[in-house]
């Protein structure tokens, strides 16, 4: 593989850490029963994970001369303001089983960049 599908398998990556549903739902204000309070905890430490494997990637692509995508989340989140906090838990695990596809296939197409290459594997 060449270096711009190298880059462009890291800014997806970057995407995907950066503009995720755990890291959205970490501000949407969502109704929080008052026995899932640990559901809180549990979206804030994963948006914590991203934003350093956001960072890591951030380094990766900017080491390879790259430039960071510009993004926003997806139009489909401003809907999820103010909902409760199991029906996001559920969205959140139907977004990370499709991640996951595209993880396997940014580590595949990262062969030969065993830096980058391993930056896809702690995703997984």
């Amino acid at each position: 593989m060449n270096t711009s599908q190298h880059l462009n398998a890291l800014r997806r990556l970057f995407y995907l850490q950066c503009f995720s549903l755990p890291r959205f739902a970490a501000s949407a204000s969502p109704h929080v029963a008052a026995g899932d309070k640990h559901l809180l905890t549990v979206i804030e430490k994963i948006k914590s994970l991203q934003e350093q494997m956001a960072s890591l990637i951030a380094d990766a692509i900017l080491a390879r001369e790259g430039r960071l995508p510009r993004a926003t989340f997806p139009p489909h989140y401003t809907g999820l303001h103010n909902l409760e906090m199991r029906y996001l838990l559920a969205r959140i695990l139907e977004e990370q089983r499709a991640v996951v596809g595209e993880l396997i296939t940014a580590a595949s197409t990262l062969a030969g960049d065993e830096e980058a290459q391993q930056l896809a594997r702690e995703l997984l």
